[in-house]
């Protein structure tokens, strides 16, 4: 993925991270640049339990906003996220063990390629092929 961003994190206190999304090719007006962030749990009294294979996004906010960086030219080139995450954990039981940021760089339709629907629907005349249909 030649234009895909890259994502890292640093975490900024418990249950906060700070994300930073480089950007290779973001157009202004064309591009729309979202953020999932997932993470999973671990229980603090089963530390060898076996992991979770699927991230939970629940409770997660701040993946809406981000505060852009410019390069010199005025292009976007990098996003900064404050991500918070809140779970119910009543006896402090509970950690984040693993997060992930999960970028993602979409572009208008208007970017693909255009494909002549037309002409694949029609078919393709073929004169030697017999007619069943004509006695």
């Amino acid at each position: 993925m030649l234009f895909s961003p890259k994502a890292g994190y640093t975490e900024v206190a418990k249950n906060q991270y700070t994300i930073e999304v480089s950007i290779p090719n973001f157009i202004k007006g064309e591009s729309e640049l979202a953020l999932k962030f997932g993470y999973k749990l671990k229980n603090l009294l089963t530390p060898h339990s076996v992991e979770s294979k699927n991230y939970i996004y629940k409770g997660v906010t701040g993946t809406k906003e981000y505060q852009p960086v410019h390069d010199e030219k005025g292009q976007l080139i990098k996003a900064l996220y404050t991500i918070n995450i809140a779970f119910d954990n009543p006896r402090q039981l509970l950690k984040i063990d693993k997060v992930r940021p999960f970028p993602e760089l979409r572009y208008d339709k208007n970017l693909t390629l255009p494909l002549d629907f037309e002409a694949i629907a029609k078919p393709i005349a073929n004169p030697t092929y017999p007619n069943p249909w004509v006695v």
